[in-house]
C-alpha cells in the first residue's frame, strides 16, 4: 500500500487530472470575522433522547433540546429576519447509514456544513434577503457559505447554502458551534459521550443542528411572538448498542453510550419535560423482571418503550435503562390474548315523579346496558369501563343539576359506579363515570347497567330536545389487560335516540373474515358487516319514516398508547340512498353493510371501528346524526419468515430499498471537461426507482454551451434527457434526472460531463448530491416523531397518582411537538426518501504552456492520466473498506 501511495503521489505532480475521493480537503476562504453573539430567551425548556434499534445491534440516537436559553451567532433584530421562519446552522459527517440502518437517519443535513433559510416570503422576495443573511452568518462564524439551491411551494421559499471546510475544520465547526450548546445536564448529556468525538474522527455518521424557529405559536406564553424558539438536534449511531445474552438481546443505554457506572439518568433541572424512548420496527418480547418496564402500554405490540422524565410536577430518574428483548412470538400469546368487543344500548325505560322540596316534576328513569363479550382465548383482567361524562349527555346532567343546585350524581347512578372527576382517559383528562370488573372469562358476556333520571321539561326548555340526555356519539372507553399484564383498549358504539318520533338508532360492526392474502407480501384481507338498526316505539308525536343519505365508514389505526389520538385511516365506504322504516310499533328495521379491505399491514396490533351517519326529515328541516359503533383491536402476527430474516440479519425484516451512494469527479484540462460519476447500488431486496439533483456554482461553468453547461449525461454508458435550470440571482446550476429504475442488486453509474469555463485553477468542490427513491412497499419508520410520542404516553402506575394534563407534559410537551413539526416542513412523507452522497474536492491545474520539447507527449499524459484515474479509484477503493 505505501508503494501505491508514493506511486500516486508521483503521477498527481505529472498528471493534468487529479482524482479525489475524499470528502475533506479545501481551505477555508473567509480569514475574517466579525462574531455576533445573541442569547434566546424562552422560558420553557425540553428535552428528548431518542434511540432507534438498527442493523446487527446497532443503534441510531437522536437528541433534541428545544427551548431555554442558547447563544446563537446572529441578531434577530436584522433586517434579514424579516419573514424569517426557519434558520438552521447544520454539520455533517459521513455519509454510509447502510452500514447501520435502513434509510437515511436525518435526510434533511447532508455530509457538509449547511445553512438552511426558510421564508414566508415568495422566492423573489426572500432571495435579496436571503443572500444577505447568509453573508452576515459567515462573517459571524468565520466561514464562506456558497448558495446550493432555492425553491418556492405555497408562498413560501426556501434556501440552501454549504461551506467546504476540511476534516477537522468540520468536527471542530460542529463540537463549537453547535455540540457544545447541549446543556451538560439531563438527557443532553448524552451528547458529551465519547461516541460522539470518536464517530465524527472516524467519519461514522453523524448530524448535529442549531435550529431557530419563529415563535409564531408563542409556545411560552409570554405574549411575544416576535421571538425565534431555539432547538438543538444530535443525531448518530452508537455502534454495538445491543448485545446477545443467549436467547436474549440485551440494551443498555449507559453501557452502550460508555457513560460513567455512577451517572443517573435523570432530566435536566431546568426542564419542563424530558423524555426517553427506544423505538422498534417489530414487536417484541420483554423480560419484565430484569427491564426497566416503560409508561406507555402495548410497547410490547408497538415495539416503542417510553420513559417520561419529567412533566410539570412530576420528575424521576433511573439508574440506568435497560431492556431485555427478543422477538415477538404470538403463537404463544395467541393463547393468552383476550378479543374483546363491547355493546352500549338502552334497555328500559320507565316514567316516575322526581321531588325536591317543594318541586314536582315528571322524570323518566332510562338504564344503560354495557354487554362486554370476550372472544378470545385469553381472560381479559383488571376490566375498567369509563364513561366520559362529556357533551350533550353532560350538558343535559348540567341542566339538571343547575336548576335543583345539586351535584349530577343526583341523576346518574348505579351499583359499584362512580364519578371520578378530572381522571385521565387515553390522551385527555375528563369526568367519566366509571366502574371495574376483575375477569372477563374466553367466551363470557359480563352485563353492566347504570341509570340516569332525565327531567323532559327541563332539558326540552334548555335544549329543545330529550334526546340530548339519550344519544352518544360514542360509547364508553373500555381499557383491560391480559394475564402477562399487558395492557388493551376497545370503545363501544354510540347509538342515537329521537324520543318524540319514539326511535332509536344503532350500528354493530362484526368481523366475518380477516386472513392473509399473499403471506410474502404481507397483504391481508378483512371482511366485516356493519348492521344499522332501527328501532320504532309507541306514541310518536313526530313522524319520521326514513332515514336518507346513509354513510358507513370503516377506519383503522395502529394505536401506540390506550386510547391515543390515532391516526385514522379509512379503509372502506358505502352508501345507502334511503332507508324506510316499518311503522308498526315496537318493530325493527335494520340494513347491513358489507365491508371489505387489502392492506399490507405491519405486525403489531391494530384498533378497527365503523362510524354510521344519515339524515332525517323533521318539521324543523334535514337533520344529519352520526356514531361509532364497536370497535375491536386485531392482532397481525409477523410472519415466520419475518422473524427468521431477523433473527439472521438483524436488520429491518420487512422488505425494502437500501442505497449505497458513492460519488466521484475527473476533470480534463485538455478539453475543459469534468466528468462527474456517482454510483448508485440498490443493497435493498426491493426495486425502486431514484432520482438525482446535482447542484454546481455557475462561477466554473460555462453555460454559453451544451445543456446550460452540461455536454452530457449518461446511465450506465447510455445518453439520457436532463431537465436544467440556471438562478443567475444566486450563481446555481441544478441538474435533475428523470426516475431512472434500478432493480434489488443492481449497480447504475451516472456519468455527468460538464464544461468548465476557460483557464479555470484551484480548488474545486463538488457539493453531495440529493438522490431520492421510493423505500418501497411499507413505509419507513419516522425519526425523531416528537408529537406522536407526547400522546403515546399513558397512565401507568408510576404516574397514575398525579394529577391533571399539565403535570403530564403541559407546555413543555408541547414544545416539542412544535419543533419536531417545525423541522419536518419541508420533509417528503409516505414511502418517499432522499439521502446525499459524499462531497469530492478536486485541485484543477491550469494546462501547461506548449512549444519545444520540455514536456511529455499529450499521448503520453493521457496514458498517465488514465493510469493515475485508475489508481486512485482502487487506492480509494482499498482504504475505504475500513472506514465507516
Amino acid at each position: 500500500m505505501k508503494k501505491v501511495a508514493v506511486l500516486l503521489a508521483i503521477l498527481m505532480f505529472i498528471s493534468p487530472i487529479v482524482v479525489v475521493g475524499n470528502m475533506y480537503g479545501i481551505p477555508n476562504s473567509n480569514s475574517t470575522t466579525t462574531k455576533v453573539s445573541a442569547t434566546t430567551d424562552i422560558n420553557v425548556y425540553a428535552e428528548a433522547a431518542n434511540f432507534y434499534i438498527g442493523k446487527a445491534g446497532h443503534v441510531a440516537m437522536v437528541l433534541l433540546a428545544a427551548g431555554g436559553s442558547v447563544e446563537i451567532p446572529v441578531d434577530p433584530s436584522w433586517p434579514e429576519f424579516d419573514g424569517l421562519i426557519i434558520m438552521r446552522i447544520a454539520g455533517g459527517m459521513g455519509h454510509r447509514w447502510w452500514l447501520y440502518y435502513h434509510h437515511d437517519i436525518y435526510p434533511e443535513i447532508p455530509p457538509i456544513v449547511t445553512l438552511t433559510l426558510y421564508y414566508n416570503k415568495s422566492e423573489a422576495e426572500a432571495t435579496p434577503l436571503a443572500k444577505s443573511l447568509a453573508e452576515k452568518i459567515s462573517d459571524s462564524l468565520n466561514i464562506t457559505f456558497y448558495p446550493l439551491w432555492s425553491w418556492e411551494e405555497d408562498g413560501k421559499s426556501t434556501f440552501l447554502f454549504t461551506a467546504q471546510l476540511d476534516l477537522q475544520e468540520t468536527i471542530d465547526f460542529m463540537s463549537n458551534e453547535i455540540i457544545s450548546k447541549f446543556p451538560n445536564e439531563g438527557l443532553t448529556r448524552f451528547a458529551y459521550s465519547p461516541i460522539v468525538q470518536a464517530n465524527m474522527q472516524n467519519e461514522v455518521y453523524t448530524r448535529a443542528a442549531l435550529t431557530l424557529i419563529a415563535d409564531y405559536e408563542d409556545v411560552d406564553r409570554d405574549n411575544n411572538t416576535d421571538e425565534y424558539v431555539p432547538v438543538l438536534v444530535l443525531a448518530t449511531v452508537v455502534q454495538n448498542a445491543i448485545v446477545e445474552e443467549g436467547e436474549w438481546f440485551k440494551l443498555s443505554i449507559k453501557e452502550s453510550l460508555d457513560l460513567e457506572a455512577n451517572l443517573t439518568i435523570e432530566p435536566n433541572p431546568i426542564a419542563n419535560y424530558s423524555i426517553l424512548t427506544v423505538h422498534s420496527y417489530l414487536p417484541l418480547e420483554v423480560d419484565e423482571n430484569r427491564s426497566t418496564i416503560p409508561d406507555n402500554p402495548l410497547y410490547e405490540f408497538t415495539g416503542k418503550f417510553i420513559y417520561l422524565l419529567k412533566a410539570d410536577n412530576f420528575s424521576r430518574s433511573f439508574d440506568d435503562i435497560v431492556i431485555y428483548m427478543k422477538a415477538f412470538n404470538f403463537t404463544e400469546e395467541l393463547e393468552t390474548m383476550p378479543f374483546v368487543t363491547s355493546v352500549f344500548f338502552i334497555s328500559n325505560i320507565t316514567g316516575t315523579m322526581y321531588t325536591h322540596f317543594l318541586e314536582q316534576y315528571f322524570a323518566i328513569n332510562v338504564t344503560f346496558t354495557i354487554a362486554i363479550v370476550n372472544g378470545g382465548k385469553g381472560d381479559a383482567v383488571n376490566v375498567r369501563v369509563a364513561l366520559p361524562l362529556v357533551g350533550n349527555f353532560r350538558r343535559a346532567l348540567n341542566a339538571m343539576a343547575f336548576h335543583f343546585g345539586v351535584d349530577i350524581s343526583e341523576f346518574i347512578s348505579g351499583e359499584n359506579w362512580t364519578i371520578e372527576y378530572n381522571t385521565k382517559i387515553g390522551d385527555a383528562y375528563m369526568d367519566a363515570f366509571v366502574t371495574t370488573v376483575d375477569r372477563v372469562g374466553p367466551n363470557e358476556t359480563v352485563l353492566l347497567n347504570f341509570s340516569a333520571l332525565l327531567i323532559p321539561a327541563i332539558i326540552e326548555k334548555r335544549f329543545g330536545a330529550l334526546a340530548v340526555g339519550m344519544s352518544f356519539q360514542m360509547g364508553p372507553v373500555i381499557t383491560y389487560e391480559d394475564i402477562e399484564g399487558k395492557d388493551y383498549f376497545i370503545i363501544a358504539n354510540g347509538f342515537a335516540v329521537a324520543p318524540k318520533a319514539a326511535l332509536a338508532t344503532i350500528a354493530g360492526l362484526i368481523p366475518t373474515r380477516m386472513e392473509p392474502v399473499n403471506a410474502s407480501e404481507l397483504l391481508f384481507r378483512f371482511d366485516f358487516n356493519l348492521t344499522l338498526a332501527v328501532f320504532a316505539g309507541e306514541n310518536s308525536t313526530t313522524e319520521i319514516d326514513k332515514l336518507t343519505d346513509i354513510k358507513a365508514r370503516l377506519f383503522i389505526s395502529k394505536p401506540t398508547s390506550l386510547v391515543s389520538r390515532m391516526e385514522l385511516e379509512e379503509v372502506a365506504n358505502a352508501t345507502l340512498s334511503e332507508l324506510n322504516i316499518s311503522g308498526t310499533n315496537d318493530s325493527e328495521t335494520s340494513y347491513t353493510f358489507n365491508l371489505s379491505f387489502e392492506r399490507r399491514l405491519r405486525a403489531g396490533v391494530w384498533a378497527v371501528f365503523g362510524y354510521i351517519e344519515f339524515t332525517v326529515e323533521t318539521k324543523w328541516g334535514s337533520l344529519t346524526l352520526g356514531f361509532t359503533t364497536n370497535s375491536y383491536m386485531i392482532y397481525i402476527p409477523p410472519m415466520p419468515w419475518l422473524i427468521q430474516r431477523w433473527l439472521l440479519k438483524r436488520e429491518f425484516p420487512y422488505p425494502h430499498v437500501e442505497l449505497n451512494v458513492e460519488k466521484m469527479a475527473t476533470y480534463d484540462n485538455t478539453t475543459g471537461e469534468l466528468t462527474i460519476i456517482i454510483n448508485i447500488t440498490n443493497e435493498g431486496d426491493t426495486n425502486t426507482r431514484i432520482r438525482f439533483f446535482e447542484f454546481l456554482l455557475t462561477d466554473y461553468v460555462d453555460t454559453s454551451v451544451g445543456n446550460n453547461g452540461v455536454l452530457s449525461v449518461k446511465i450506465n454508458g447510455k445518453d439520457v434527457n436532463v431537465y436544467t435550470e440556471v438562478k443567475a440571482d444566486l450563481g446555481v446550476l441544478v441538474i435533475v434526472s428523470p426516475w431512472i429504475p434500478i432493480k434489488a442488486g443492481e449497480t447504475i453509474t451516472v456519468e455527468i460531463t460538464i464544461k468548465i469555463v476557460a483557464n479555470y485553477s484551484g480548488e474545486f468542490v463538488l457539493r453531495p448530491t440529493l438522490i431520492q427513491y421510493d423505500f418501497g412497499k411499507f413505509r419507513p419508520d419516522k425519526v425523531s416523531d416528537e408529537e406522536s410520542q407526547m400522546e403515546d404516553v399513558s397512565s401507568r402506575e408510576e404516574m397514575g397518582e398525579h394529577g391533571g394534563e399539565e403535570e403530564h407534559g403541559g407546555i413543555g410537551a408541547y414544545i416539542l411537538s412544535f419543533a419536531d413539526k417545525s423541522l419536518r416542513a419541508m420533509q417528503a412523507a409516505d414511502n418517499a426518501l432522499s439521502t446525499f452522497t459524499n462531497l469530492v474536492i478536486l485541485t484543477i491545474t491550469p494546462p501547461s504552456g506548449g512549444g519545444g520539447g520540455a514536456g511529455p507527449r499529450w499521448g503520453v499524459l493521457i496514458l498517465l492520466t488514465l493510469i493515475a484515474g485508475v489508481i486512485v479509484a482502487v487506492y480509494i477503493k482499498i482504504s475505504r473498506r475500513n472506514k465507516y
